[in-house]
């Protein structure tokens, strides 16, 4: 991000993991070009966010949310950026705790809570489920990647829009709904 503002490119910054100091250097050096930070390009995942916090909505708290999420066996962090972006998603509609791992003895489910599950193995390029879970009806949002070539599609089409931007600090929304 330095690098860029220094030589006054726009920078996509496609991770998760960014420290909170680091967060807002970035802000800071978006005064001078234009920048996004997305935790996942794939613009099925873009959709899927938007339906489970529209779901959340609509659905309410009589209705349970639970995050599943598979990826292969070499990924490092549990739960995914992307997994805790759905989440996000969903709280910007409902207040609830995330919560991960559903093992031993936790006690009965809180209703404040949203579960989110992790399992990895072979080699799945990703796969995120967001359920909410009613009395006697289940809703299940889904998205499977096959290729990771699509994250690269994501990144092609966000970063071409970033380009045409003024200076600033860009999210996913901006650039798929605001387009130029």
């Amino acid at each position: 991000a330095k690098c860029a503002a220094q030589n006054q490119k726009p920078i996509l910054i496609c991770t998760t993991g960014i420290a909170r100091a680091q967060l807002t250097e970035m802000r800071e050096l978006a005064g001078r070009i234009p920048m996004a930070v997305i935790a996942n390009t794939s613009l099925g995942v873009f959709a899927l966010s938007q339906l489970a916090a529209q779901a959340a909505t609509i659905l309410g708290p009589s209705f349970d949310v639970e995050i599943f999420e598979l990826h292969h066996r070499g990924k490092k962090d549990a739960p995914s950026g992307t997994a805790l972006a759905l989440a996000a998603a969903v709280q910007s509609e409902r207040p609830l705790d995330v919560c991960s791992g559903a093992s031993g003895q936790r006690g009965i489910r809180g209703k404040q809570e949203l579960g989110v599950e992790a399992l990895r193995g072979g080699d799945v390029a990703g796969e995120h489920t967001v359920f909410f879970l009613g009395e006697g009806e289940r809703i299940e949002l889904t998205h499977r990647v096959s290729d990771r070539a699509v994250f690269a599609r994501g990144a092609l089409r966000l970063v071409t829009r970033l380009s045409e931007r003024a200076p600033g600090f860009y999210s996913i929304q901006d650039l798929i709904r605001n387009a130029p």
